[in-house]
């Protein structure tokens, strides 16, 4: 018995040696810059300063602490969590992380809790938590944090906490995916103006819900909130309740101080309606405004329609519409009806349109062509030069190519006057000119003829002015003869 008695003893003590052992060897694992508790499995490595997640923390952790570091590498990645296994607890807050790949965290199936609060996130990649089965998700203090449609496809937790991030853009299929496994929402202190009606099934299944400081735009559309929040007030306990931001006679007001009267909507008006045509073409304008913003409706003649959505700035609550339209066939008037509607009702306006007429071709034929060659006939505009067809540009600007055909007539008026004077002028000098050297020739020939005149001839005439009497002289014999005497020539004595 006594040796029996030894043997057990003796067991217990190496067994106690053997778990003294295996604790410090848990011990000694444990990176020199945290503390790791062998009771309680848990890794502390809280305000280290790390620039990376440190080596050496025992695989069978259950918790990791990593708040307050700051890491060089601002992506995690499936890697960083392979050994954690048993892994219940991750806290990774305020560590400069911006970015993380899907399936980070697909192998820690037994995780619990993970925080990834006060981070410098910006968007939540698809996939990002596929595999995890949570109890609470934080991904609050992440300024200006985004979804992308897939974000939650895969994951599922019984609380997400997403307050203070300014987000706007977390739609209602972006939520699906967590099919309806969650029962804590915080979305307080973000930026959401309203939430769609559809969010009145998942507010149903919540069994607490924040909503407060976010700037809620209240009007008819959220009454529905008013009225969810008044009546479930187990839901917001302990939380501000919702309030206004805008119209401005409503901001500040908390849903609890408002009637459901004053959640009202404005029923569309138009503000501009306006119609550009050219010759075959042109575009009507709608222009509608209205709280909540109004959805705008063309219609076609043939009966068609074409829908022009509220502009993505709601705080605009104006919504423009520019429809492209051709000349119908077989008709020179048209009519076109633009709808503004939104939960207020709708109004509409009639726009017809008179289509300009089309001038008529003039036919032009050439009737004779060279052989081999020539141009075809064609069709001209007036106006209009055959190298232009097909070019309605120069069929718009026919009445400035008539004011420039004018101006030139003119201009040529002018410059004809001008030639016709000068002309007649340089005719004048012409002429002119050869008169005066006509008589000059004349006068030049008499003084050569007087110097032709032999000395004894001259010619007289009587003193009544009668007759001339030529007086020859023969040799050396002069004759004078009288008046009425005739002359005789005398024969001269060898």
């Amino acid at each position: 018995m006594c040796y029996l008695g030894g043997v057990r003893a003796s067991v217990v003590v190496l067994h106690a040696v053997l778990a003294l052992v295996f604790c410090l060897g848990r011990t000694l694992a444990c990176p020199s810059v945290c503390f790791c508790n062998p009771v309680t499995s848990i890794a502390y490595c809280s305000r280290k300063n790390l620039p990376f997640i440190p080596e050496g923390i025992p695989a069978s952790t259950s918790q990791i602490n990593l708040n307050n570091n700051n890491f060089e590498n601002p992506k995690l990645e499936r890697a960083n969590f392979t050994a954690f296994k048993f892994l219940v607890h991750l806290y990774l807050s305020d560590c400069g992380i911006q970015e993380i790949e899907a399936d980070t965290f697909a192998d820690l199936r037994n995780l619990k809790w993970l925080d990834l609060t006060n981070n410098k996130l910006v968007r939540i990649q698809d996939f990002t938590f596929r595999g995890l089965n949570l109890d609470n998700l934080f991904l609050s203090d992440n300024d200006g944090l985004s979804f992308s449609p897939n974000a939650f496809q895969g994951l599922r937790t019984t609380g997400l906490y997403l307050h203070s991030s300014r987000i706007s853009n977390f739609t209602l299929d972006i939520f699906k995916p967590l099919n309806g496994t969650v029962r804590a929402l915080w979305l307080d202190e973000n930026n959401f103006e309203k939430f769609s009606i559809e969010w009145l099934y998942v507010f149903r299944t919540l069994s607490h819900l924040r909503l407060g400081h976010n700037p809620f735009h209240c009007n008819c559309e959220i009454t529905w909130l008013r009225d969810f929040y008044l009546t479930n007030s187990s839901v917001f306990s302990n939380a501000i309740p919702p309030s206004c931001e805008t119209p401005p006679r409503l901001k500040g007001k908390f849903f609890n101080e408002m009637s459901r009267d004053e959640f009202s909507c404005q029923l569309p008006v138009f503000s501009e309606v306006d119609i550009t045509l050219e010759l075959d073409d042109g575009e009507l304008l709608c222009e509608a405004n209205g709280d909540p913003t109004p959805t705008l409706v063309w219609i076609k003649p043939s009966g068609k329609k074409v829908t022009y959505g509220p502009s993505q700035n709601e705080s605009i609550h104006v919504t423009t519409a520019v429809l492209g339209i051709t000349r119908g066939e077989g008709t020179d008037k048209e009519k076109y009806t633009c709808i503004a509607e939104n939960p207020a009702g709708d109004v509409r306006v009639n726009v017809l349109v008179s289509w300009p007429l089309i001038p008529q071709p003039e036919v032009i034929s050439v009737d004779k062509q060279e052989e081999g060659g020539g141009k075809p006939p064609y069709e001209k505009w007036e106006g209009y030069e055959p190298s232009q067809m097909g070019d309605t540009s120069a069929i718009n600007a026919t009445p400035a190519k008539e004011e420039e055909e004018k101006s030139f007539t003119v201009v040529q008026l002018v410059c004809a006057i001008v030639g016709t004077f000068l002309l007649s002028l340089l005719l004048c000098i012409i002429l002119f000119h050869l008169y005066y050297k006509h008589q000059a020739d004349v006068i030049f020939r008499e003084s050569k003829e007087r110097e032709k005149t032999p000395d004894n001839v001259y010619i007289t005439s009587d003193l009544d002015g009668e007759q001339a009497i030529k007086m020859i002289n023969h040799h050396h014999h002069h004759h004078y003869a009288t008046p009425g005497e005739t002359y005789e020539p005398q024969e001269t004595p060898s």
